[in-house]
């Protein structure tokens, strides 16, 4: 029986190749999440075009260098966002968007990242086969 093929974005990191690919998708992801933020700011004003900005620039050196840098800069504008947003569902009086469901897909996409940037190199990357 042949073996399931599942989405890089889901599976679970056991060689280079997966990381290389989970790393690939997250940064596609990336950038789809900032052409979603850049369609709000017609509805919900320009202040939007920021965050697009910032989740472009940060899949597109993901996509580029494969960076931990990147992905970890996009994990913690991931966890800021997702924090403010809990934060205005519970009634703080802040500025900022109440899309709990987008806030989690791109904490878990920026999650994602960052496992599969750190599988690709330091300390827990996989070891060449010589």
């Amino acid at each position: 029986m042949a073996d399931k093929k599942y989405s890089a974005w889901l599976a679970r990191i056991d060689k280079r190749e997966t990381a290389s690919s989970m790393a690939r998708e997250c940064a596609i992801a990336m950038l789809f999440w900032a052409a979603v933020q850049a369609a709000f700011s017609f509805k919900y004003g320009n202040s939007l075009l920021i965050h697009a900005a910032i989740l472009a620039v940060g899949g597109l050196c993901l996509l580029r260098w494969k960076s931990r840098a990147a992905a970890l800069a996009l994990l913690l504008y991931a966890l800021a966002g997702a924090g403010i947003t809990l934060a205005i569902r519970s009634g703080v009086a802040l500025e900022g968007g109440e899309n709990l469901a987008l806030a989690l897909l791109i904490l878990w996409t920026a999650w994602k990242a960052v496992e599969a940037t750190f599988r690709l190199r330091g300390r827990f990357a996989f070891t060449a086969k010589a």
